[in-house]
């Protein structure tokens, strides 16, 4: 399960919604987060250990959509990620 709020709306996601396909839900909630919060900052609680593993893979998958990505890592970890969006020019 995934889920997401931003103050106003909020979604989740269940896999037994998506085929049980960890990597479609996780995709799907990847792609409203993006979309429906273009260029809030967003923040994970516990996400350097292993639901980042799992979540990294589908949010990349997002470039086969156009979607392109700003890392900053700090002692190999990931501590900042700007995601652009496809034909936009902007990112969040």
């Amino acid at each position: 399960m995934a889920a997401w709020y931003n103050g106003k709306e909020s979604k989740t996601y269940s896999i037994t919604d998506f085929h049980n396909s960890s990597i479609k839900m996780l995709e799907a909630f990847w792609f409203d987060l993006i979309n429906k919060n273009s260029k809030g900052i967003v923040y994970f609680h516990n996400w350097a250990g292993y639901d980042s593993i799992l979540s990294l893979i589908p949010l990349l998958n997002l470039h086969e959509h156009g979607y392109t990505f700003t890392p900053v890592v700090r002692n190999n970890q990931i501590i900042s990620l700007k995601v652009w969006i496809p034909n936009s020019g902007e990112h969040t």
